[in-house]
C-alpha cells in the first residue's frame, strides 16, 4: 500500500463506519416502528354500517382492545354509546367527537367525560364514534333526541378532522363517509347514502391534502429522519403563508360548519361549546410539521370562535405548560387516563361547571 493510499484509509474506514451506523439506526427504528404499528388487536364486532354517518358502533357490544401501551374492555349501552356507569338517563351536555372523546385506550370508568359525571353536579352523555370528523359529528347531533340537554360541545381533534371534513374516506381507515362541499356558500351533503363498499381509489396523505405537496424524496421517508425531525434537529419546512392558501378550502368549509352547528343549536335553545383537542406532536415534538399545523389551525379556529361568540376551550398552551405527565400514550398516541382525568378539571374549570 502507498503511502498515499495509507493517508486515505482512516477517513474511508470512518465513513464507511458512519454509513453502516446509519443503516442499522434506520433499520431498528424501522422495525420499531412496524412492531407499534401492528402490536395491536380489537374484538370484532364493535363497529357496523351506517348508510346515514357511514359507520355507527355496535349496541350492547362488549370486548377487548390491547395495545403495547394497554389492554383495557369497552362496553357499548343499547343506544350504541360508550357505556358509563355514572351516566343517568338524560344529560345536561351532549359531547361529539373521535376517539380521544370515545376513550380509546382507557376504561369505561376513565374517560374525562365518566370523570365530569361523577365530580360536576352536571351530567354529560359521551356520543363520540372513533373516526368522525366534524361533518359526522353535525349529522348526529342533527338526529340525536336532545330531551332536556342545554349544551352541546364539541370536541376538535386537530391532528386531522379538519382535513376528514373535505374527504369521502377518512385519511386513516378505508371506509366511507359522508361529507359536505360548498355551493353558493351554501353546504351540500353528499355520498349518501354512503356507499357500503370503499372505492378503489389511492388514498391521499394528510401532506399530499394539507400542504398540496407530491411524495417527498425518499430520505424524508426514512425513520431516522422523521425523528430527528420531530426532535427539532432537522427544520420543518412548515409554512404559514402557503397553508394559508393550500388549505383555505377546509378553512371555509369549517367555518361554514360551525356556523350551520350553532344555528341548528339555537334553534333548539342549545348552547353551542368546543374544545380544541391537539395529538401528542404538540407536547413531545413541538417543532414537528404536525406540531406546527395543529397550532395554526388551534389560532385560526379561536378566531372564527370570537367572530361567531361560540366558547372555545384550547387545551394546547394548557398541555405545553403543565408538568402532569405522561397525558399520551407513549407509542399508540391517544389520552392516558391520567390525560383523561386532566382534561376533566380543564373543562370544569373553563366552563365554570359546579362541584358536587
Amino acid at each position: 500500500m502507498t503511502q498515499k493510499n495509507a493517508k486515505w484509509l482512516p477517513i474511508v474506514s470512518t465513513g464507511i463506519g458512519i454509513l453502516m451506523a446509519l443503516v442499522l439506526a434506520e433499520l431498528i427504528l424501522n422495525q420499531f416502528q412496524q412492531q407499534l404499528t401492528h402490536n395491536g388487536h380489537l374484538d370484532k364486532g364493535l363497529f357496523k354500517y351506517s348508510r346515514q354517518l357511514g359507520w355507527q358502533m355496535t349496541p350492547l357490544w362488549y370486548g377487548e382492545q390491547t395495545h403495547l401501551d394497554y389492554k383495557v374492555h369497552y362496553q357499548i349501552g343499547k343506544d350504541g354509546f360508550r357505556y358509563d356507569p355514572q351516566q343517568k338517563k338524560t344529560a345536561d351536555w351532549l359531547v361529539f367527537g373521535d376517539s380521544f372523546t370515545f376513550g380509546v385506550g382507557v376504561k369505561d370508568n376513565q374517560t374525562f367525560l365518566h370523570q365530569l359525571n361523577k365530580t360536576t353536579k352536571q351530567t354529560w352523555k359521551n356520543l363520540a364514534v372513533a373516526g368522525y370528523s366534524t361533518d359526522q359529528e353535525y349529522l348526529l347531533f342533527k338526529s340525536y333526541p336532545k330531551n332536556k340537554a342545554q349544551n352541546i360541545l364539541f370536541i376538535i381533534y386537530l391532528g386531522n378532522d379538519l382535513a376528514d371534513n373535505l374527504l369521502p374516506s377518512p385519511l386513516q381507515a378505508n371506509l366511507q363517509k359522508p361529507y359536505f362541499n360548498l355551493e353558493n356558500q351554501q353546504l351540500k351533503l353528499n355520498n349518501m347514502p354512503v356507499p357500503l363498499k370503499p372505492k378503489n381509489q389511492q388514498k391521499m396523505t394528510l401532506n399530499e391534502l394539507v400542504f398540496i405537496q407530491s411524495p417527498p424524496p425518499f430520505y424524508q421517508k426514512l425513520a431516522l429522519y422523521q425523528w430527528l425531525k420531530g426532535a427539532g434537529l432537522i427544520k420543518s419546512d412548515f409554512s404559514e403563508k402557503q397553508l394559508s392558501q393550500s388549505f383555505l378550502q377546509g378553512m371555509t368549509l369549517f367555518k361554514t360548519l360551525l356556523k350551520q352547528i350553532k344555528q341548528t343549536a339555537n334553534q333548539q335553545d342549545l348552547k353551542f361549546n368546543m374544545v380544541l383537542l391537539s395529538g401528542a406532536s404538540i407536547v413531545n415534538n413541538p417543532y414537528s410539521k404536525s406540531a406546527q399545523w395543529q397550532q395554526w389551525q388551534a389560532q385560526k379556529i379561536m378566531a372564527m370562535g370570537q367572530q361567531l361568540e361560540i366558547p372555545i376551550l384550547n387545551l394546547i398552551p394548557i398541555f405545553q405548560q403543565t408538568k402532569q405527565q405522561p397525558l399520551y400514550f407513549s407509542n399508540e398516541g391517544h389520552l392516558t387516563p391520567q390525560g383523561h382525568l386532566f382534561v376533566a378539571q380543564e373543562i370544569q374549570i373553563f366552563f365554570r361547571i359546579p362541584q358536587k
